[in-house]
């Protein structure tokens, strides 16, 4: 098909009249679509006047038939209809049915297939998602442009008006599909491009058998779980509140993972049905652009993955191929403890110390088993907030500068231990110098003006030559200050650029921007000759930051603690719940990545979540049996400064310096990052694993309810750890909130 096809497509009725929420019966799932209205069209649409097979000259067209077109290429089978829409794929006896593949874009105001509600990025913060609102209009017409085949790519461009869908099928792997979307216009107007929503829909699975999770993710309303389709009812939609790279769907045993990954903005994901039980996974990047003639816009990707066999590893065999995985050149064991030298946020920060004076607090923070010391912001910043640096390089006076700072690493390394700066990038108020010096630095808004969140400038870590500016401080604070690593704040990217770097679209001041700066910070490090602890502040649980990130801030954990507990759980089904998320989050993990465990940091024990220490939020009998899950489970725990006495935060309560000493002490020595973890699922509150490897095994046990409960420890005979756990015979018998690590017998 050299020259275009011109097909008109009417995906209103052609695919039924979408989402039947209104109650209309669909079709039978491969039913051929109606065709087109005869019906003259008043208003013909404008020429398209791309040469479309110019554009992949490595390619070749595709005649379709009445019956459409079906190919496959490394063991997987494509069919798309006559109007170009995939309608089947198949791979080693797997098959999906579906309605298709389809790509709403917003543009000027309205999306273009009316299938999701428009919603404004412009003023969005820096944490908010898209929110997918399913819409139950019918689709417009389309006109088929061509079709276009290589060895391991099909390419289906169709039109609606002036503009230009390409929707690029790649054949990864068995089981593996890529859809991309490249987008056109021939309007000799730019226009206004504001998220691009990829939508699976109406895939044939069984509505009273199908399952689906976000695994290792939180949801929108309700603690994350595993949902039925059966029991909710189609207008009901599921939303996650982090960038979700995994929605796994279960029929059965055949399993079903739609995978998106974007690495440029952050996106919303959304999981609801048709009234026929066609099931769609929509994914919505918040994507900010102009697009004008002869530009192309890509956007994506979603991977549709059959597995064959375990649907988590071949989500992290997925993540491996494409080189997601934990960096080697970096540290990532040992205890953190966070803390600042004028003392805790909920506190005011009150104390008023030097680092010269703080360093003497290190014997006791190292003597209670903790290896690094993440100090909260200590760069010169405006008055009375320590997160609006007006300097990247130079250590507040008050807090004793750059020989404050020395003295505090110098004794850190003389104990063993790491010290780790908060860098916060995001910029200060626009009238410090390193604004007004700098103004290609900060993001700007449509009309030219600064962006601004929390009173402050949102930097773009794009620049180059902010990237080369955090460099050279980083390098310095290692090299001649001892520093050893950092936690970074806002590494999830600032608000969107409209003047962005060459070659980047405004909404690439997100992630993309955020994976910038952690790699800027790294760098500065290992030239240094560090091997540095990197730290970033991401809470969105996306596997393209793995390589670059030493721990990752495990916001998700507290997210699904907090949530169950506002909630109401009972504390059986609050352990029951909380141990089948982490075996799953453990489970989809990007290899060798290794998460910071928490229960508190500075945040939220002043304003946000809990707005309290764990000890106020749950008892301090509670707290002690979540800080054993947090220390205990794999990863690296970390407690925030006052936790160990509440004196330190002007509080009262029980000092647990001893507490957190033997905690650490069990880890040490019994349970270090080398050991494997499986979780012992069960219906009670006893949240159960092993820690193994080749020559050692351990029973770790963890009462998460007030009441007395026994748990089945045959096979371990041994205690290494007791707080409150006794043997009768092979049943172990659990105090309330009591834990306790256990030996395999010889």
């Amino acid at each position: 098909m050299h020259s275009k096809t011109t097909r008109q497509v009417t995906l209103a009725l052609t695919l039924l009249l979408v989402f039947s929420f209104a109650g209309c019966s669909l079709p039978g799932k491969g039913t051929p679509s109606p065709s087109p209205s005869s019906s003259p069209d008043p208003t013909p649409p404008p020429s398209i006047d791309i040469d479309f097979a110019a554009a992949y000259p490595a390619l070749s067209p595709v005649e379709l038939g009445a019956d459409g077109y079906t190919a496959e290429k490394n063991g997987l089978a494509l069919s798309i209809d006559g109007n170009g829409m995939l309608r089947k794929i198949e791979s080693d006896g797997r098959s999906l049915g579906l309605e298709g593949i389809y790509i709403d874009v917003g543009v000027n105001g309205k999306t273009l297939l009316d299938q999701v509600g428009y919603e404004s990025f412009l003023d969005f913060n820096t944490w908010t998602l898209p929110t997918i609102t399913p819409k139950t209009k019918p689709l417009p017409e389309l006109t088929l442009e061509g079709v276009f085949e290589g060895d391991d790519s099909l390419v289906v461009i169709h039109s609606l008006g002036d503009f230009v869908w390409h929707t690029v099928y790649e054949y990864k792997s068995s089981g593996l599909l890529k859809v991309s979307a490249r987008l056109q216009t021939v309007d000799p107007q730019k226009k206004h491009i504001n998220g691009v929503t990829f939508i699976a829909r109406g895939m044939d699975l069984d509505l009273e058998t199908t399952s689906y999770e976000f695994p290792g993710n939180i949801t929108s309303g309700v603690p994350s779980k595993v949902f039925r389709l059966a029991d909710y009812p189609a207008s009901y939609v599921t939303r996650t509140d982090y960038c979700n790279p995994i929605v796994h769907l279960q029929t059965g045993d055949s399993h079903l993972n739609v995978l998106f990954i974007d690495e440029h903005e952050k996106w919303g994901t959304a999981v609801y049905r048709n009234r026929d039980g066609g099931v769609n996974v929509a994914n919505q990047p918040a994507v900010e652009s102009y697009l004008a003639k002869g530009d192309t816009l890509e956007v994506g990707n979603m991977y549709i993955q059959l597995p064959k066999g375990d649907p988590y590893g071949a989500v992290v065999d997925f993540y491996d191929s494409m080189g997601w995985r934990a960096p080697e050149d970096g540290a990532s064991d040992g205890a953190v403890y966070s803390g600042h030298p004028f003392g805790t946020m909920d506190s005011g920060f009150r104390d008023g110390k030097k680092l010269q004076e703080y360093a003497e607090y290190l014997d006791t923070i190292r003597a209670m088993g903790y290896k690094n010391v993440w100090l909260l912001p200590i760069n010169q910043h405006q008055s009375g907030n320590v997160y609006t640096s007006t300097d990247f390089r130079k250590i507040h006076f008050i807090y004793g500068g750059d020989e404050g700072l020395k003295v505090y690493t110098d004794k850190a390394h003389e104990l063993g231990m790491r010290v780790m700066l908060d860098y916060v990038p995001h910029g200060p108020a626009p009238q410090y110098p390193i604004v007004k010096d700098n103004p290609d630095w900060p993001s700007k808004r449509m009309d030219g003006s600064l962006q601004i969140e929390w009173d402050c400038v949102s930097f773009d870590y794009n620049n180059p030559g902010f990237y080369d500016h955090m460099v050279e401080c980083v390098l310095y604070h290692a090299s001649e200050l001892g520093v050893d690593g950092s936690r970074i704040d806002c590494a999830m990217g600032g608000l969107s650029n409209w003047d962005p770097v060459e070659g980047l679209r405004p909404s690439s001041s997100g992630l993309r921007a955020g994976l910038n700066i952690t790699k800027a910070i790294r760098e500065g490090f290992l030239k240094a000759g560090k091997q540095p602890v990197i730290l970033p502040e991401n809470f969105h649980p996306v596997p393209q930051y793995a390589p670059y990130t030493d721990l990752f801030y495990d916001m998700t954990l507290f997210r699904m603690i907090h949530d169950m507990r506002v909630r109401n759980y009972d504390e059986t089904r609050f352990a029951v719940e909380l141990a089948y998320w982490l075996s799953v989050q453990r489970a989809v993990s990007p290899r060798g990545l290794v998460r910071l465990r928490f229960i508190s940091n500075h945040d939220v024990v002043s304003w946000t979540w809990d707005k309290a220490r764990p000890v106020k939020t749950y008892g301090t009998e509670k707290a002690k049996a979540l800080w054993s899950l947090t220390h205990f489970i794999d990863g690296v725990p970390m407690i925030y400064q006052g936790d160990e006495n509440p004196e330190i935060w002007r509080g009262q309560g029980e000092n647990l310096v001893q507490f957190f000493t033997e905690l650490n002490e069990a880890r040490e020595k019994y349970l270090g990052n080398e050991y494997d973890i499986e979780y012992i699922l069960n219906e009670t509150a006893v949240v159960a694993f092993r820690r193994f490897t080749d020559r050692e095994d351990r029973l770790v046990l963890i009462n998460l309810s007030g009441e007395e409960l026994t748990f089945d420890a045959s096979g371990y005979d041994k205690f290494l750890y007791n707080r409150g756990v006794a043997l009768d015979g092979s049943t172990a018998v659990l105090s309330p909130y009591s834990a306790a690590i256990l030996d395999k017998a010889d």
